[in-house]
């Protein structure tokens, strides 16, 4: 389903938070579409002058799956700021491109 970039993509670390953790609070969202596949970029960070860093997560979705609404992969990590959060998203869309 998902080429081999992607899924190393997917495999590096993932900082998904240890249990009793309060819930992100999410600042702001962005959403990609590629080809058949949607990305989801929610993150705690601000983007106003005052950089904040935070967490990010990044969902992939894929149109064609048995369940279209539920992530196929899902990465967690901590950024700087939202710029930071962009290029991951970036990163992603050239992992799926295969290049």
């Amino acid at each position: 389903m998902l080429n081999n970039q992607t899924q190393r993509y997917f495999d590096e670390q993932d900082n998904r938070p240890p249990p009793g953790v309060r819930r992100m609070v999410v600042r702001r969202t962005e959403t990609h579409r590629f080809g058949p596949y949607r990305i989801v970029l929610a993150t705690s960070c601000g983007a106003e002058k005052r950089r904040i860093a935070g967490s990010v997560r990044i969902q992939l979705f894929d149109s064609r799956a048995d369940a279209p609404d539920e992530p196929v992969a899902v990465k967690r990590l901590q950024v700087d700021n939202w710029r930071e959060a962009q290029d991951e998203m970036r990163k992603l869309e050239h992992a799926l491109k295969g290049g």
